[in-house]
């Protein structure tokens, strides 16, 4: 079979840096449900998946090389003839570039409510062009209009966002505890003073200037009461919210300040009367079957968010529903428009709910990509204007480079699924409101961890989220080998937890030697890394898919591994998870290397790794417990030893810990020194620690330092590190 470029070329650093530069001038696709890659990655996939593996680097470069405006611009160019006809599994990027490189695709979409959508871009929008879009554009705008007029009451004057915080009650004194990682409204000019009662359960938020504002109450990872000053971890509050969840109701919040055009003040009682006469609202509408009903991502339900429509608060949600209902009333006669309803609310949802994140720098909400303290909410009629012309220029824009490209969509029967995410769970919510149809098939509900994907005459080439490998390794490979295939290679995209994956149908079985996969897997890693400049510039977090990817082609491309006499299936579990714990290894080995320390311990390894890869994750978002697995197993650590590691993967810093034993671990002889030097005695910040746990506690000081500077971060145990490190080389000079 002739071999493709992508088996064995993958520009990894220029596609990663195009698709960073491509998010940050907004491709047009980027407001649109089903298309989930970055046209820059998609243009990748689709131009070395076709070329053959004789086709010129150079020749290929300039169709993934940045251009002047607008990447999405660039073309393909000429492939050849064959293959003529494609099949695209779940994403919509890689269709309209494969589309584009004069291919027929057919686009296999995930569930009825994307195969919708899908049917509606490259049928009407593309086909119809300018008078389509004339007509979606009159369609939203009249919604607009009517929502104005509709949810007055509802909002006040020119306010342009609120700033809400999350909040949970103190076990010690009962005051309602505002959860804030910071005091900023907006960065350099607006703070937030938080005044504390005597009696009562509620704080007061006062706007000051910034040098009047204190810190947050949140501080690595822990929630700090500022009236009693009672102290606990985050593991805690988690199960505040589950408990309130439990009884009935999402986390409640202070509504702390309002910026309005040019200006910012504390909320005053008219405010919270319209979020009262919203939350009325809210219930009457919430009765209706336009609710929003579709499970959250897992991460969410860790949370006590058991279903989309608790993503909302009362105001929020009561506007969405608003929306919904002069949807179904202005598009009677356009029922072909609610589908693109559902894409603004889905848009709408991620920018205006309880997870969009507070920006400071900008002082209004950003896109939900994770949970959040402080939360920001906008009026809808505004933010719907907003988000609907977003989503016109895209589409705009979709006419003006596809013009006349052919996509044929059909919905999933079996094969490869898709994995579930926010915007997906989102669109099939509002869609299954809006359209009153089906969101999901017969088929399985959840999918697999497969992003996307592009097949033909025996080959595919998919595109799976880091996060998803990490979390469903096994079952990613048991799928591949499942469909007669195997991993030619595997290329991460660093900054967009991505993995490519070339696909080719498996040979007859083979049977190799455990040494000869520990060589091909280490190979790999190194590999990879010198293709990404050596981890320079990259996203540190996104590194972790490293392994992932060197581990793929020997797990799906040999049956049976010779190790110690025995003949083993490669696929059991613990020749599986062996064979990733080598990649981890490895990847573990070149960090160290990167960062120019020296530590042997595998607890002072495991932490060093950590920071680099982590950093000191503040608030909610550390990698979890099952996502560490791989990594603890290569350096054969047992999690339930590691008591600065908590049960949701948060790894403590030296303020968190209550009992150390310095003589025992050099993390904790660590954190130990950190302590005295911070308590003003830093020259028995080390004494009667052994020597050889002195060396590792000095090189783990080096390594914190070095991972703070590579990730751009900083926090007082790096600080504390840098005085350990100075007054032990005034010791030692003595």
């Amino acid at each position: 079979m002739t071999g493709h470029k992508i088996d064995s070329w993958f520009p990894i650093t220029l596609v990663s840096d195009e698709c960073e530069r491509e998010r940050g001038l907004g491709s047009p696709v980027g407001v649109l449900p089903g298309f989930r890659s970055p046209l820059a990655l998609a243009r990748a996939v689709v131009l070395l998946s076709l070329s053959t593996e004789d086709a010129e680097r150079e020749a290929l470069l300039p169709a993934l090389q940045p251009v002047i405006g607008e990447p999405w611009r660039t073309s393909i160019g000429a492939l050849g003839e064959e293959p003529e006809e494609v099949r695209v599994f779940g994403d919509g990027s890689v269709a309209l570039e494969a589309a584009r490189a004069g291919r027929r695709v057919r686009l296999v979409a995930p569930d009825p409510a994307i195969a919708r959508f899908f049917e509606e871009v490259f049928g009407r929008l593309l086909e119809e062009g300018e008078e389509a879009l004339e007509e979606l554009a009159g369609f939203l705008r009249q919604v607009g209009r009517v929502l104005r007029r509709r949810l007055s009451d509802l909002y006040g004057g020119g306010e342009r966002a609120y700033l809400w915080i999350k909040r949970v009650r103190c076990p010690q004194c009962g005051l309602l505890i505002p959860l804030m990682e910071h005091r900023w409204i907006v960065k350099g000019s607006c703070a937030l003073r938080v005044e504390v009662p005597e009696g009562g359960d509620e704080v007061e938020f006062e706007v000051v200037e910034p040098e009047e504002a204190g810190p947050g109450t949140l501080r690595a990872g822990r929630v700090t009461c500022p009236r009693c000053r009672e102290s606990w971890g985050l593991e805690r509050v988690r199960r505040s919210f589950l408990l309130r969840a439990a009884r009935g109701g999402p986390a409640g919040a202070y509504l702390a300040a309002v910026v309005e055009d040019g200006s910012v003040r504390s909320a005053t009682d008219p405010d919270l009367d319209r979020v009262e006469r919203a939350r009325e609202l809210a219930r009457e509408l919430g009765r209706s079957r336009l609710l929003p009903c579709e499970d959250p991502p897992g991460w969410l339900r860790r949370w006590g968010v058991w279903d989309v429509s608790w993503m909302f608060n009362s105001r929020q949600l009561a506007a969405l529903l608003e929306a919904v209902t002069v949807t179904l009333n202005v598009g009677e006669s356009l029922e072909w428009c609610r589908v693109w309803a559902a894409a603004v609310l889905t848009e709408l949802s991620l920018r205006n709910s309880v997870l969009s994140r507070w920006d400071p720098a900008v002082g209004e909400p950003g896109r939900a990509e994770g949970w959040a303290w402080e939360y920001g909410e906008l009026p809808v009629p505004r933010a719907w204007e907003k988000v609907s012309s977003e989503i016109l220029r895209a589409c705009r824009e979709l006419i003006e480079v596809a013009e006349g490209v052919e996509v044929e969509v059909e919905v999933a029967d079996g094969g490869w699924g898709v994995a579930r995410d926010l915007p997906d769970a989102l669109f099939r919510a509002w869609s299954g409101a809006l359209l009153n149809a089906p969101v999901w098939g017969t088929e399985g509900r959840g999918g697999s961890s497969i992003l996307g994907g592009l097949s033909w005459g025996g080959r595919s080439f998919l595109v799976l989220r880091s996060d998803r490998v990490a979390e469903r390794w096994m079952e990613v490979v048991g799928e591949i080998v499942g469909r007669g295939l195997r991993a030619a290679s595997a290329w991460p995209v660093f900054g967009e937890n991505v993995l490519v994956v070339p696909l080719v149908e498996r040979e007859s079985p083979e049977e190799v030697d455990w040494e000869d996969v520990v060589s091909e897997v280490r190979d790999a890693v190194r590999r990879l890394l010198d293709a990404a400049r050596d981890l320079e510039g990259r996203g540190w977090e996104s590194v972790g898919v490293v392994p992932y990817a060197a581990a793929l082609p020997p797990c799906t491309g040999l049956d049976v591994v010779k190790r110690g006499g025995d003949s083993l299936s490669i696929r059991q579990p613990e020749v599986l998870s062996e064979v990733l714990a080598e990649g981890w290894r490895e990847l573990v080995t070149a960090v160290l290397e990167l960062l120019n320390v020296g530590v042997s311990d595998p607890r002072a390894r495991f932490y060093a790794v950590y920071r680099l890869l982590w950093g000191y994750r503040e608030s909610c978002d550390p990698p979890s417990r099952r996502r560490l697995e791989p990594l603890l197993r290569a350096l054969k650590l047992d999690p339930d030893e590691l008591p600065y590691l908590s049960a949701d993967g948060r790894l403590e810093s030296y303020r968190e810990r209550r009992e150390l034993r310095p003589r025992e671990d050099p993390v904790n002889a660590f954190h130990a020194a950190l302590l005295a030097v911070r308590e003003g005695a830093p020259e028995s910040a080390l004494e009667g620690v052994p020597e050889n746990v002195r060396k590792e506690v000095l090189e783990l000081a080096r390594a914190v330092i070095r991972a703070a500077r590579r990730c751009g971060e900083n926090h007082p145990e790096v600080e504390l590190a840098r005085r350990l490190l100075g007054v032990s080389v005034g010791v030692a000079g003595r």
